[in-house]
């Protein structure tokens, strides 16, 4: 999904953060095979990879990539991010070089990654070439952001519910606040194609964008909904989740609501979501991560599909080259197809 210049990815929102007690999920029972791949069923790609973390301490809280399409994490246990190469998947630590909590993170268009930092309320920048960390406090701002996007204007966007505004953020980290003009809280936010910042909101109508090229809010007339999270696929469609759906606004502005059928009495909800065009399946036009029934995909006619994955799954992601990361919080090793 990061081909485009378009990010999304929170570490722990607050809604995952208060259901990390339950997002242990049933284990699934796979064949015995050769250590290092996990085989699910009917899921389109159906190997799985195991990547070991170089350091054997390490706690996965948070996946995004950068522009050029490497994995990156947060090592929460040794307020370290690290980057996998894309095609050799080694692995480099950048230390932060303070006791940090970072709740969310995205690349940027020169290279860098940028993060958010609950403990000093500041956003960091970590330079790669350099390992170079620049601090940046977050003035006038009152919660700490947990999801990004870059805008095509190549500023990086995150939402601040307390003040109902959008956030702005410079190369040079200068923050600007646009309210939002119905005074909802906003919730997250993506990059469009189009230029426009799409975000959520609470209130009846749960789906907003501002155009930074004029300056103009537009309402997209979809809820009322329970949802918060967005994401993109990679046809461009924006979706945003809700209690046993999915709600689906393409680029020419259609809404289509795509109802699930839960496979059991807890109702379908998301603790994260991506789309992107994942490597040798098309088809897929959304994965996600629910606490009950384990990882979903929604496929291009509709048709969800669920498989088991044990352990406590939080996030996942789909890095420059279309595979598909998932993390697992206490295993000290991350999942990738």
């Amino acid at each position: 999904m990061f081909v485009l210049p378009i990010t999304h990815r929170r570490c722990l929102s607050a809604a995952t953060g208060a259901a990390l007690a339950l997002v242990v999920l049933a284990p699934f029972t796979a064949p015995s095979r050769e250590a290092g791949a996990l085989e699910l069923p009917s899921t389109g790609i159906s190997l799985w990879h195991d990547l070991a973390l170089d350091d054997p301490t390490a706690q996965v809280m948070g996946l995004t990539h950068d522009i050029d399409g490497n994995e990156w994490y947060d090592d929460a246990a040794n307020d370290t991010l690290v980057r996998i190469d894309s095609a050799t998947h080694a692995q480099q630590a950048f230390p932060l070089g303070a006791s940090t909590y970072v709740t969310g993170m995205v690349g940027a268009p020169d290279g860098t990654m940028w993060f958010s930092d609950g403990r000093s309320h500041s956003l960091g920048r970590v330079d790669p070439v350099t390992s170079a960390v620049t601090w940046f406090p977050l003035t006038g701002v009152a919660v700490n952001p947990t999801s990004f996007a870059v805008g095509s204007d190549g500023n990086i966007w995150f939402a601040d519910p307390f003040f109902t505004s959008l956030v702005r953020v410079d190369s040079a980290g200068g923050i600007t606040l646009i309210p939002e003009p119905s005074g909802e809280q906003v919730l997250d936010v993506v990059a469009a194609p189009d230029g426009r910042i799409w975000y959520s909101r609470t209130g009846a109508d749960r789906l907003g964008a501002y155009d930074p090229a004029s300056g103009l809010f537009a309402d997209l007339h979809v809820g009322p909904l329970d949802g918060e999270r967005l994401t993109l696929s990679h046809s461009g469609s924006v979706w945003i989740d809700s209690a046993n759906q999915f709600t689906e606004v393409a680029p020419d502005g259609r809404v289509s609501v795509r109802p699930l059928a839960a496979p059991g009495p807890v109702p379908v909800h998301a603790v994260d979501l991506t789309g992107g065009d994942l490597a040798g399946d098309d088809d897929v036009q959304l994965s996600f991560l629910d606490q009950e029934y384990g990882f979903g995909t929604i496929d291009s006619a509709g048709r969800l599909h669920f498989s088991r994955l044990d352990a406590a799954r939080t996030n996942l992601d789909v890095d420059g080259a279309g595979h598909l990361w998932i993390n697992d919080l206490w295993g000290h090793s991350l999942q990738w197809r």
